[in-house]
């Protein structure tokens, strides 16, 4: 059997769902990530762990701004993506770049 640690879920707009790595190996529980100030938070608390999966997260959250820019009407999901990307950068628990990953 597959363990599935991070899934997309639904069609846009959608969201991201990842196993909470701080609640291992006692529980097994799951945070549906919708916007990117979640993605930011999952990544700086260490609910998502290790270099390609923080990673993943990241360009999960990339998506999920430029989403949340075109559902409130913005003209620019590219520069709204480029802002959720800025922005998660800052959020890197550990010392090796965020964008490295």
């Amino acid at each position: 059997m597959a363990l599935e640690t991070m899934t997309w879920r639904d069609e846009l707009p959608g969201a991201l769902e990842i196993i909470d790595q701080r609640k291992l190996p006692a529980e097994r529980e799951t945070l549906r990530l919708e916007a990117v100030q979640p993605a930011w938070d999952a990544i700086k608390t260490l609910a998502v762990r290790g270099a390609p999966a923080i990673g993943c997260a990241a360009a999960y959250g990339v998506v999920l701004g430029a989403q949340t820019a075109l559902e409130a009407g913005a003209s620019d999901a590219a520069a709204s993506a480029r802002a959720a990307a800025d922005h998660l950068a800052t959020s890197r628990p550990t010392a090796v770049n965020l964008f490295w990953a």
